[in-house]
């Protein structure tokens, strides 16, 4: 066998490879349950992103977590729709919202009848909505955080934030998530979830990991949306 033959042999191995492992890599995720995917069939699909149209000058923007199907959080803006606000969910590429965390500039943008934009953002979520903010703050009344964290430094900005942390929640680094508390506003609001683990903020089963919530997934979501409308209401 000639060398060019041998290279070229060796080329094609590396290539099928690699593509293999992207397709695996595609492919690894958490799927939603077959219940999210009925509610998530409700929504209107915008290229991708999930809506729940709404009549008031308050939107919801979801930042689903690390390597998760978005449809999973459809039972979650459910719930955050009750009051006719607009929700949004966002499907980020590969499902990572780290590779682009300035996707709610084209929701804001598309919907200039909203008045009040809060970013959710659920772990990985929570970091992209943190980047986001950093730099488009502006843009946004505030950001949830559900079982997450800032990445940015956030202290001075006029942001109204709020984290949510279940009790069981054993995904979290909880020694980082303690030391962000620096970089909020001195208003800040910090919830413990009693009972509520990493994962049931959508539905899409167990995470590796995580503890055993004491609470059912339905519960811990609408404890969640409570818990957001009053932190929303507050003076």
């Amino acid at each position: 066998m000639s060398i060019k033959k041998k290279i070229l042999i060796g080329v094609l191995s590396i290539v099928l490879l690699i593509s293999g492992f992207l397709v695996y890599y595609v492919n690894d995720y958490y799927h939603a349950t077959d219940a999210a995917i009925t509610i998530s069939e409700k929504m209107k699909d915008k290229d991708g992103d999930l809506y729940y149209e709404g009549n008031s000058d308050i939107g919801f923007i979801v930042y689903p977590g690390g390597k998760v199907d978005e449809r999973a959080y459809a039972p979650l803006a459910e719930e955050l729709h009750r009051n006719d606000d607009t929700v949004v969910i966002v499907k980020m590429p590969f499902r990572l919202s780290i590779l682009d965390n300035n996707e709610a500039n084209n929701v804001i943008d598309e919907n200039p009848h909203i008045k009040k934009w809060y970013i959710i953002g659920h772990s990985l979520g929570g970091t992209s909505a943190s980047i986001f903010a950093e730099k488009y703050g502006a843009k946004i009344e505030g950001i949830v955080f559900l079982g997450s964290y800032a990445y940015k430094d956030l202290s001075d900005s006029d942001l109204k934030i709020l984290t949510i942390t279940g009790s069981k929640d054993k995904v979290i680094n909880k020694d980082k998530a303690e030391e962000a508390k620096e970089d909020y506003p001195s208003d800040t609001k910090h919830i413990t979830l009693d009972g509520g683990n990493h994962a049931y903020y959508g539905e899409y089963g167990m995470q590796s990991g995580d503890g055993d919530a004491t609470i059912s997934p339905q519960q811990q979501r609408q404890q969640t949306v409570n818990y957001i409308f009053e932190w929303i209401n507050e003076e």
